[in-house]
């Protein structure tokens, strides 16, 4: 900072004004200040306020005695995140320490150079594409050609991952080479004998003469007959079919108009009744069609889960119900029973209520056939009540009921006779 000026330097402007001469670069590439020996910058004769940088090194050719330094070197203009990149690219245990040596540097003044220049590289940013590490291909040896497809993926994600490295054709068709195996890379060590000429422009048609030789000749009739016949199944997801539905689409020619009617017929009938409630401009391309129908499958399941959920909170609220019914129906038959006369009693009056009683027992304690259910009659058993009508005091062979049910039987018998 120069005399007069009031305001104190932000952190920014002074690291960049300690940024060294060959990052500070002019429009024309030339630095804008040189190297120099000088462990003290020269004294000009005038004092300065401003902060001054660190002495850098100036080259080997510079010796003591000399009155004045060297004329400074013309570098080249390299990005800042390009010449980080090449200060640790030396071999050795201490690739620092070399960088360091080889710009005639000590190791401090190399430290800080680079985090100045860190610094000066986040502030206008990097132009170079950021790398990233994607899983690398499975082998391929060419035996199932389904398989080609899946090789073919794998190989452009790895282009795609570092565009700069695999931008030419013959770069891409060696890493691809790579991963062949087995037939596939027989096939490849003769591509690879070719001349350096005929190699780089045979590079481009890597992948046809790849398919030509080694994938199924009859693809594309086989892929138009995969989705002629795809049809989805009632209990599948929307979006699972509509991906297999998209692969076979792209390697087919046919057009939007074709795709979209057989998509719509390869769906589940439950997506096309939705349709029809549907406007239909809310589906007449077939991207549109591709998002309504996402809509549709996707409020479909929530709606299953809802219903499951229904059905788990009526049956858990059933039980409760059913035993407190059995309960009261207990209570009942046990009330009736201890309030019903002996069987010493008057057989019209007594027997009369008891045998319109046990003649239509409780739905719930009688099966379809008119027995009694088996927890009705472990109850009985229990409580020593009578098997037949439910009474206590007496048993199944000497009942009141089942006596005067057979000898009414008996009397009718007689009559027909």
């Amino acid at each position: 900072m120069t005399k007069g000026t009031t305001s104190k330097p932000t952190e920014a402007e002074r690291l960049a004004a300690d940024v060294p001469a060959y990052l500070q670069m002019g429009s024309s590439g030339d630095a804008k200040f040189a190297f120099s020996d000088n462990e003290k910058p020269a004294d000009t004769g005038e004092n300065s306020e401003e902060e001054t940088t660190p002495p850098i090194p100036s080259s080997a050719s510079y010796r003591p005695g000399r009155t004045s330094p060297p004329p400074s070197p013309q570098l080249p203009a390299p990005t800042p995140s390009a010449f980080i990149s090449t200060l640790g690219t030396s071999k050795g245990k201490s690739p620092m320490k070399s960088s360091a040596q080889t710009l005639g540097m000590s190791d401090l003044d190399l430290e800080k150079l680079v985090l100045i220049s860190e610094v000066f590289r986040q502030s206008v940013g990097s132009t170079e594409n950021e790398r990233f590490s994607v899983a690398n291909p499975d082998k391929f040896d060419g035996t199932k050609p389904e398989k080609l497809d899946t090789f073919e993926a794998q190989c452009r994600s790895v282009y795609l991952s570092n565009e700069r490295k695999y931008a030419e054709p013959s770069r891409q068709a060696l890493f691809a080479g790579s991963y062949l195996e087995g037939t596939a890379f027989e096939w490849w060590k003769g591509e690879l004998k070719k001349s350096s000429t005929d190699f780089k422009a045979s590079a481009p048609l890597f992948w046809d003469n790849l398919r030509s030789r080694f994938g199924n000749p009859e693809y594309g009739r086989v892929v138009e007959e995969r989705l002629t016949f795809l049809q989805m199944k009632e209990t599948d997801h929307v979006n699972r079919h509509l991906t297999t539905f998209e692969n076979l689409a792209a390697q087919t020619s046919w057009n939007e108009e074709a795709l979209r009617s057989r998509l719509y017929w390869s769906i589940a009938s439950r997506l096309r009744e939705e349709l029809g409630r549907c406007d239909p401009a809310s589906f007449a391309t077939l991207p549109w069609l591709k998002t309504r129908l996402l809509q549709i499958d996707h409020r479909y399941w929530e709606r299953q889960d809802e219903i499951r959920r229904e059905k788990g909170r009526q049956g858990h609220s059933d039980k409760p119900a059913g035993s407190k019914k059995a309960t009261s129906t207990s209570t009942s038959t046990s009330t009736t029973t201890s309030s019903s006369p002996s069987p010493s009693g008057p057989p019209k009056t007594q027997n009369k209520p008891a045998n319109s009683q046990s003649s239509s027992p409780p739905r719930s304690n009688t099966d379809a056939s008119g027995r009694i259910t088996a927890e009705e009659r472990k109850r009985r058993m229990d409580n020593r009540l009578c098997l037949y009508c439910g009474k206590e005091g007496h048993g199944v062979k000497n009942c009141p009921v089942s006596e005067a049910k057979s000898k009414k039987k008996a009397a009718g018998n007689s009559s027909k006779n």
